[in-house]
């Protein structure tokens, strides 16, 4: 059974098999004990190992109906998976420059929105040159005309209220874009924010392995979890409390001295 403050607790089931029954146990705390209640536990396939998850991230594995023997021989073996059908040899790629799975994602979507970006441009240029064109069919219509009927060219240009009206429109569309570029960018803030906080503060030192070159040895730390903010204040009040004990004693003893003196 696991238990919620990470402890592994190991019974003989009784003829009853009621959790109620059971007498002798043997219990060890192996996960962290605010962090690591036990999510999972399950035997290996001849029963001789036993594996407990906990919420900590950590996995561990115990003799369980064996020996120190069964776990060198276990060691040892390779297990071997037998395949049916082909399997086809993976080409594995060497170039450095090669995108990854994630960046030929990335790039195939923006390409993607670059294609529908340009086929906007091109429907509006085809656009403005048949407007263009109509322009100046008309206004070689109007210089063939006589001169009491021709058109001077303020006469072609557009009103002033309905060019600052365009402006205005194409300026709040470019307001709004930019603002929901905004809100996209915060939204992505907060998602990485929150995943930090979720699995990256909370740890207070990270699993780091060091080889050496020369030799086959190699230095690793714990991976460990930071105490709760209100654990930490406990801890620093007991500091504060020893060293104000420490310097009572020193106190103490300097009065002791004095007084021999």
């Amino acid at each position: 059974m696991g238990e919620k403050n990470g402890v592994l607790r190991v019974s003989p089931m009784e003829e009853s098999k009621k959790i109620e029954d059971m007498k002798h146990y043997w219990s060890f705390g192996y996960h962290d004990n605010d962090y690591g209640h036990v999510t999972n536990i399950c035997l290996s396939y001849d029963e001789k190992f036993l594996f407990s998850i906990g919420a900590d991230s950590n996995i561990f594995g115990i003799l369980f109906n064996s020996s120190t023997e069964d776990l060198e021989k276990a060691r040892k073996e390779k297990i071997r998976v037998e395949c049916k059908s082909g399997v086809k040899e993976a080409v594995d790629i060497d170039d450095s420059s090669a995108y990854s799975i994630e960046q030929a994602k990335q790039k195939s979507e923006y390409d993607k929105m670059i294609a529908i970006a340009e086929g906007k441009k091109a429907d509006m240029r085809q656009k403005i040159n048949g407007l263009r064109k109509l322009f100046k069919d008309l206004t070689t219509k109007n210089d063939q005309l006589v001169s009491r009927l021709k058109l001077s060219r303020d006469e072609f240009m557009l009103e002033e209220t309905i060019k600052e009206h365009v402006i205005k429109q194409i300026n709040e569309k470019i307001d709004l874009t930019y603002r929901e570029l905004a809100w996209q960018s915060e939204k992505c803030r907060l998602m990485l924010e929150k995943v930090q906080s979720k699995f990256k503060d909370a740890i207070d030192c990270d699993h780091v392995v060091v080889h050496s070159f020369d030799k086959s040895v190699n230095v690793s730390t714990f991976r460990t979890v930071a105490l709760p903010k209100d654990m930490e204040a406990y801890k620093v009040e007991l500091e504060n409390q020893y060293l104000a004990k420490l310097l009572e004693k020193q106190k103490t003893k300097e009065n002791l001295d004095a007084q021999v003196d």
